[in-house]
């Protein structure tokens, strides 16, 4: 059974919605990762005059989940707004396995929209509006596919 043509922006209307929550989840990520890290900055500062080797190994691995949880969260980001342009459909698809993946402050407000946004992102009509968007970056994987074509057949 054939699907009717979609048009641009009956595609931009199917993308909105969960790009709206990857981005949603993104900003709770964000805030939350500042709140733990102020929250664990102004606890350890009470304690500088007796700061010991165990406060400062839990600066450096708060430190570190809070540097992850950011980077999770700008991921989120830069995937939603991928989207919500259908501009980079790597990006797009990065943001959303990430999405369903356990890690980070924004999983929980992220699953439901990263499985939403990978089954919208799996509809051929919808990975043809981020090619037409930016067909320098399908003619730069035909490209790459194309060499990788010709170098595996050359003989050895």
């Amino acid at each position: 059974e054939q699907s009717r043509a979609l048009s641009a922006v009956e595609i931009r209307s199917r993308l909105r919605a969960p790009a709206c929550g990857l981005l949603a989840s993104a900003v709770w990520g964000i805030c939350l990762a500042l709140f733990l890290g102020s929250t664990v900055a102004l606890q350890k500062i009470h304690r500088l005059p007796r700061f010991t080797v165990q406060d400062h190994q839990e600066v450096v691995t708060y430190g570190c989940m809070l540097l992850a949880f950011l980077w999770l969260s700008v991921t989120f980001a830069r995937g939603s707004l991928a989207m919500l342009q259908a501009s980079d459909l790597f990006a797009a698809r990065n943001a959303a396995i990430l999405a369903v993946l356990p890690c980070g402050g924004p999983w929980l407000l992220g699953l439901p929209f990263g499985i939403w946004a990978l089954l919208v992102l799996r509809d051929p009509q919808v990975q043809h509006e981020f090619r037409r968007k930016s067909p320098w970056r399908s003619q730069l994987r035909r490209c790459a596919s194309a060499l990788t074509a010709s170098q595996a057949s050359r003989p050895a």
